[in-house]
């Protein structure tokens, strides 16, 4: 932190220092406007420029599958309730490697909201691990290998983008 602190209050001063000379020279040398405001632009270019590719972090896509209804299988009606379209949706993502939050943001819903969904799935598959979880849904036929495959090798498109 304190680093950052130095390194911010030296480019301040490397910044006041050239407005400072470009002012002298504006006033007793050119006494030209445009000069100054040019050399004072390019300046703040230079910084934002800077400042941008140095703290603005750039967010990875990350693999996705598609999403296909479940139907209710007659070998899992003695593991529990059926899985609700939004429950499956969650399960995919997490087959995906995807975490609570980043569930949250693909399907624009709250991180609890997941967390919710996430433990009635554990619930209706009857497991206590997401790793449980998956397997048991490729087992039952809720994932599928062409969905696995999706997961593997697609991006992530929200609703609506491509």
């Amino acid at each position: 932190m304190l680093r950052i602190i130095i390194t911010f209050g030296l480019i301040i001063a490397a910044g006041a220092l050239c407005l400072a000379v470009m002012q002298y020279h504006f006033v007793l040398l050119s006494g030209r406007t445009e000069m100054y405001a040019v050399g004072v632009a390019i300046i703040f270019l230079a910084l934002g420029l800077w400042a941008g590719r140095t703290f603005v972090v750039v967010q990875r896509e990350r693999k996705s599958a598609v999403i296909r209804p479940f139907q209710a299988h007659a070998n899992n009606s003695s593991i529990g309730g059926e899985l609700s379209e939004r429950e499956v949706e969650v399960l995919i993502q997490m087959a995906a490697g995807l975490t609570n939050r980043e569930i949250a943001d693909v399907l624009y819903v709250s991180a609890n909201t997941v967390k919710t969904h996430v433990a009635n799935i554990f619930s209706k598959l009857g497991v206590q691990r997401r790793v449980q979880a998956i397997h048991q849904a490729v087992e039952l036929g809720i994932i599928t290998q062409k969905n696995e495959n999706l997961i593997q090798g697609s991006q992530i498109t929200r609703s609506g983008d491509v």
